[in-house]
């Protein structure tokens, strides 16, 4: 029987070990990942960077108007050019791991093409091969305007994994080329294939999805030939750590290789490859230590048995009657009689453990008692704290109350400032009787209380229109929108034409009431007075859409037309003005931004130009017409996404 407790001992002991070591080898081997995919992720990073910044050169630029006006490099002078061009493009790769360089024009001829330090100016140009890793990735760098990394590939020539770095070339925002670098799998070999901490066994896989697969890129310690020949699937029923790492999973666990071997391995995703890494180690030799620690502990127990057992047995006759008394105490004591005794029948160790047992049995008992004392105390303060819990919880309520209570006032007086926002707007009777123009108004608030303002008045033979947009919505907003109507019906009324003097008036009068109400709201307005086929515009805003009838489409900049409205007490010396002479069925657009920067659900802003094509394409349709088709032009672009900002619309169509 003495046995059994030993062996029990020296399995919870090995097993302690072996996962006190499994633990450590888990960090080891998540410690190494994490430093190899940080040290792949920089290199790709810095190298997309590079290649950006490279694409961004003036050399580059004028190389590429250069050759497409004199392709075959009939003229000395174009061919000075490519010679101090190819100088240039030697001394920039001098320390470089890149193997090829192509400049490409944007219907995918190759301009130049500079490999391994031997470059040669294409005579004739030539049509990149379709189907081809430097097609696809000429493709996506020319459609997105953005850097694309193409799909790892074997070049024959250099008899090693490569893949391609591909830049758009811009000039003013246009694509007029594309830039592509080759680079081969050096350094990821050299990272790959460092095997510090690794033991023996150790290796580190490098994986990148395909169509239908996962292929390595790079060689294994125990495959020299797995670049680009070995593959899984990209699903399988039971996910191995590749599979794994390719879905963006970041873990670490037990796994078989694909030697069929166990491993304790750890793997994570690599996102600028789109790939996953896995760095692993063979149990066995993970392991071997703790095994050997496991046999010697064994061999040392067995031993001790055998000791225990012969001295158990010589001893058993000298200690057996005082430790029957002991026991009997033990007994006792542990049925609740804590003042119990132990006898000291002799002055050895049995008769030291006695004594020992005496003393802890009176520091219990003074222990028992000590914690009756703290436990009544603590009663009676958890009593006071229920008191004092309660109390709070009654407030709590009462404060609830009351916070509803002005919530309902809150809505309600939000109601009444979104109803009169409605109500002063222009109603379609009033614009129905100006018989010059088609006019149409539309205006939706993001939230209850909108900060847009629009307002069309006619006096006379004049038409007056005005737009605005106070900074954010809600309350504030809307009040000082409010304001803003106000004023400029009363400038209107009371026949203020000297156009310095009414924004000079209407900026004063919104800057002070902002200010009075401790405001920091300001806004654009552009201000139109239309008569008799002519418009003039003042003040700052957005851009203005003008529409001939033949279908041309002209844009105005207000920027230097004015100043912000409310930011400054004094805007006088920023007013100017602009005429538009407008023929029968020229159309006129205004607008705020909530229109030209409504996002979609991928984050993309509709635009002026979306908004200038949809007027365009309704160009021959009513001004109401014209407006419904934008409206809902937008609304398929917003999708589900929230809107975030007023939107407001005034279509005005010379009759």
């Amino acid at each position: 029987m003495t046995l059994v407790p030993l062996l029990i001992a020296s399995t919870l002991t090995f097993f302690s070990s072996k996962d006190a070591l499994v633990r450590e080898i888990n960090n080891n081997l998540i410690t190494i990942t994490r430093s190899k995919a940080e040290q792949l992720e920089t290199y790709i990073n810095n190298t997309k960077l590079n290649v950006v910044m490279l694409s961004h050169m003036p050399t580059i630029t004028e190389m590429i108007k250069l050759i497409e006006e004199d392709p075959t490099a009939t003229s000395n002078e174009v061919r000075q050019e490519i010679l101090k061009f190819n100088l240039f493009l030697t001394e920039y790769f001098k320390d470089a791991q890149y193997r090829n360089v192509v400049l490409l024009n944007t219907r995918g001829e190759i301009l130049f093409d500079y490999t391994d330090r031997q470059n040669s100016f294409r005579q004739s140009l030539q049509i990149v091969a379709p189907n081809s890793e430097l097609k696809d990735v000429f493709e996506q760098a020319k459609t997105l305007q953005e850097v694309n990394i193409s799909n790892f590939f074997y070049d024959r020539r250099l008899r090693t994994p490569s893949f391609l770095i591909a830049a758009p070339v811009l000039e003013r925002k246009r694509v007029i080329g594309v830039l592509v670098i080759q680079i081969d799998d050096t350094v990821f070999s050299e990272i790959v294939n460092n095997y510090t901490g690794l033991g023996l066994t150790g290796e580190t896989l490098v994986g990148i999805k395909t169509e239908d697969s996962i292929v390595l890129v790079s060689p294994t310690r125990h495959n020299p030939n797995a670049a680009l020949e070995y593959r899984e699937p990209l699903v399988s029923e039971s996910l191995s750590p590749l599979q794994q790492a390719v879905r963006g999973t970041i873990s670490y666990g037990r796994m078989r290789d694909y030697r069929d071997r166990i491993t304790l391995a750890a793997w994570r995703y690599l996102p600028s490859l789109d790939g996953g890494m896995v760095v692993k180690i063979d149990e066995a030799e993970a392991l071997k230590a703790v095994v050997t620690q496991r046999n010697s502990f064994i061999i040392l127990v067995t031993l001790t048995v055998i000791i225990v057992a012969i001295l158990s047995r010589y001893i058993a006759r000298s200690i057996a009657y005082p430790i029957i008394q002991l026991s009997k105490v033990v007994q006792r004591f542990a049925q609740g009689y804590l003042s119990e005794k132990a006898p000291i029948l002799t002055q050895d160790e049995i008769g030291f453990l006695a004594e020992s047992f005496n003393q802890m049995s009176s520091q219990l008992n003074q222990t028992f008692q000590s914690l009756e004392t703290i436990n009544h105390a603590l009663e009676e303060r958890v009593a006071q704290r229920t008191l004092e819990l309660e109390k709070a919880h009654q407030e709590i309520l009462k404060l609830n109350e009351q916070l509803t209570a002005e919530n309902l006032r809150m809505s309600s007086e939000l109601e009444i400032t979104r109803q009169l926002q409605q109500m002063i707007l222009p109603k379609e009777s009033e614009l129905t009787r100006i018989d010059a123009l088609e006019i149409v108004g539309f205006m939706e608030p993001a939230s209850e209380i909108g900060g847009d303002y629009y307002d069309i008045l006619s006096y006379g033979d004049r038409v007056f229109i005005g737009i605005g947009d106070v900074t954010g919505h809600g309350l504030e907003s809307g009040v000082l929108m409010i304001m803003v109507q106000t004023a400029v019906r009363t400038l209107i009324a009371s026949e203020e034409t000297n156009l310095i003097k009414f924004f000079e008036v209407l900026n004063r009068t919104i800057y002070d009431n902002v200010r009075r109400i401790n405001s920091e709201k300001h806004l654009t307005l552009a201000l139109l007075n239309y008569q008799e086929g002519t418009l003039t515009l003042s003040g700052q805003h957005e851009e203005v859409i003008l529409v001939r009838s033949n279908g041309s489409v002209e844009r105005i900049d207000t920027m230097d037309l004015g100043f912000p409205i409310g930011l400054d007490d004094n805007i006088v010396d920023f007013i100017a003005q602009s005429t538009i002479h407008l023929e029968s069925g020229d159309i006129v657009v205004l607008y705020t931004d909530g229109i030209t920067e409504a996002e979609n659900p991928e984050n993309l802003q509709y635009g002026i130009d979306a908004l200038c094509k949809v007027v365009q394409q309704n160009s021959h349709r009513t001004a109401q017409q014209i407006r419904e088709a934008v409206i809902e032009d937008l609304k398929h672009h917003i999708g589900v996404q929230t809107i975030y900002d007023d939107i407001t619309l005034v279509v005005i169509k010379q009759r």
